[in-house]
């Protein structure tokens, strides 16, 4: 089985889907803040709580082709 690599497909702002099953996050949408040879670091808004940011591999995400408008700086 080919290893997933979406280093060409996922940027920054970027929202990406953590799958089920793969992680305690899923199925969390995340904001992609940094794009890594090994994944992403991103992070899914907490009410009243502002971000947790998390650090997934390739085989544990799935883009969604959707892109944040409003990025916390």
């Amino acid at each position: 089985m080919e290893e997933k690599n979406w280093t060409d497909d996922v940027s920054v702002h970027d929202i990406v889907q953590a799958i089920p099953g793969a992680s305690e996050w899923a199925p969390c949408l995340v904001v992609v803040s940094e794009v890594k040879t090994w994944g992403i670091q991103g992070y899914t808004s907490v009410p009243r709580g502002g971000e947790a940011y998390i650090r997934l591999t390739w085989d544990k995400i799935e883009p969604t082709g959707g892109r944040a408008v409003f990025v916390p700086e």
